[in-house]
């Protein structure tokens, strides 16, 4: 349904068009198609099925990517009525987890969250306990007591702790939103969770995946991001990563997607142990 509504939509946006490959991901938010036009030149056509994450996707196509300098796509059009988005296509394919990639991808990160001025953010311990709120009442029954209690006590904690500032973040930035082609040059791609949020939540998912027995590749990251995390900054992350897990918990069962599910669990079990 999502695909044939995307191709009805394309040609007002782009003329005759091919469809080349069928890129959409398995969470099923969004439809994610590379066409070709009339011209021969390829485009990436994505068609989400909620206003936000258009809505987030295309303020940072406008306001935030042109700092990445070439390193991300260029926005051709938009639709709202659809929440359709054309795109660049970018070269390249899937960056490997190595140094190299996440050297430069730190560099891009940084570009990301110093492209507009930092606002200070002091409501984001409340925030983050109302979210936690709703997840909760969500998916309670998806686990224990004990987890339960572990995740309120991990964000009520953020409360002790200064109140921090909110930059433009990516929110999904893992080496699977990052294309390197065959000059290494590294792109970023998917902006459908950006936001303003505190910096180190930008962090998060690399710290419990990524990074967990690969302190090299955190390293490298982190060089070249510019800025290593204050032992303030690391608590603020750990404590946050209750959100995370808890969310890929019960958006996970709620969309029937066991890896979202499994990487929730891995992020609580791990963030409980506290160290590698």
């Amino acid at each position: 349904m999502m695909r044939t509504g995307l191709e009805a939509q394309l040609t007002s946006l782009i003329g005759r068009f091919q469809v080349v490959r069928d890129l959409t991901r398995s969470h099923g938010n969004a439809c994610v198609l590379e066409v070709t036009d009339a011209n021969g030149n390829h485009w990436v056509a994505k068609r989400h099925g909620r206003v936000n994450p258009w809505l987030r996707e295309l303020r940072a196509y406008r306001r935030w990517t042109p700092a990445l300098g070439g390193h991300a796509a260029v926005l051709h059009s938009a639709d709202r009525t659809t929440c359709t988005l054309v795109l660049s296509k970018l070269p390249g394919t899937r960056a490997p987890n190595e140094s190299a990639s996440h050297s430069r991808a730190g560099q891009l990160l940084r570009a990301l969250h110093t492209c507009a001025p930092s606002v200070p953010y002091p409501d984001y311990a409340a925030d983050a306990e109302g979210r936690l709120d709703e997840l909760l009442r969500r998916g309670s029954a998806l686990l224990d007591r004990r987890e339960i209690d572990f995740a309120r006590g991990e964000v009520r904690a953020l409360r002790e702790l200064p109140a921090p500032s909110s930059v433009p973040c990516h929110l999904d930035y893992a080496p699977r939103n990052w294309l390197i082609d065959d000059a290494h040059s590294l792109r970023v791609i998917d902006f459908a969770g950006a936001r303003r949020q505190v910096w180190v939540r930008d962090l998060l998912r690399m710290h419990f995946s990524n990074w967990w027995q690969r302190p090299d590749l955190r390293d490298a990251f982190l060089d070249g991001y510019g800025h290593h995390p204050t032992d303030a900054e690391t608590t603020l992350l750990l404590r946050s990563a209750a959100i995370t897990a808890v969310n890929g918990i019960v958006r996970g069962a709620e969309h029937d997607l066991s890896h979202v599910s499994e990487g929730g669990r891995q992020i609580l079990a791990r963030l409980r142990t506290r160290s590698p």
